[in-house]
């Protein structure tokens, strides 16, 4: 695992300092995304934009997209921004393995990661090349347990996804058989309906030819995602929402 978070790229930092200023209160921020693999997982991948599903207070968002959106002016300074993410796959109880990133460094600003299992899952929707290599990246360095990716799938973001459940078991498979080599063919302590036939695609060529007519492999769906923590880093108790576009 990886044991502390890096510090904070210049140009991030740079950034985030100047949305700190500018914001009127403090305000927490549910973060994921190229962002977190870049300034938390050490990625080399460069991102623009700073991914958030979740923003406490809720009517914190138009000041702060105002100020840092991707048509503001410290946008435009900095060439990065912050983007609300209305569809992501999240696992139910996300919420309460958020860890804040660099506790303290700013006075508005709390921004808080997605754990590397939620974050490699709320991947799994979409399954894009980008999403496939960031897996394979968190697998490697973090690193990630299957077993946990396994159970935290079927226990928590199986029950709740909207789609073909099938096709996402077969991605999971693909994953898992990807980047942490093969299995019995069946995800692991799996219920039934999980259980996956050699007939079912294990490339990722084969996997994406699966998708439906007018479907993408980056097509993403809405569904409900975990209890958010209160601006004092607690779980809050209005449970699980739906999230959509």
């Amino acid at each position: 695992m990886s044991s502390a978070t890096p510090k904070l790229p210049k140009h991030w930092s740079d950034f985030l300092d100047a949305v700190d200023r500018a914001l009127s209160r403090p305000v927490e921020l549910h973060c994921l995304g190229g962002f977190v693999l870049e300034v938390a997982h050490g990625h080399a991948r460069v991102t623009g934009d700073l991914d958030y599903i979740e923003i406490i207070p809720s009517d914190a968002m138009a000041e702060l997209q105002r100020i840092a959106g991707p048509d503001s002016a410290l946008a435009k300074k900095h060439r990065l921004y912050f983007q609300h993410v209305g569809v992501a796959s999240c696992p139910e109880s996300y919420a309460e393995r958020l860890t804040e990133l660099h506790p303290g460094h700013f006075r508005n600003l709390r921004l808080f990661e997605f754990e590397a299992h939620d974050l490699a899952l709320s991947k799994l929707a979409r399954n894009s090349p980008v999403d496939r290599e960031d897996v394979a990246y968190l697998a490697k360095v973090v690193p990630l347990d299957s077993a946990v990716l396994q159970t935290r799938y079927r226990e928590e973001l199986r029950p709740i996804i909207i789609g073909d459940r099938e096709y996402h078991d077969r991605t999971l498979q693909m994953w898992i058989e990807s980047y942490f080599g093969p299995t019995d063919g069946r995800i692991r302590g799996a219920d039934r309906g999980l259980a996956l036939s050699s007939a079912y695609p294990s490339s990722t060529s084969q996997l994406i030819a699966t998708v439906p007519s007018g479907v993408t492999a980056q097509h993403s769906q809405p569904f409900a995602v975990g209890r958010p923590r209160s601006s004092n880093g607690a779980v809050s108790k209005r449970g699980a929402r739906a999230c959509v576009a």
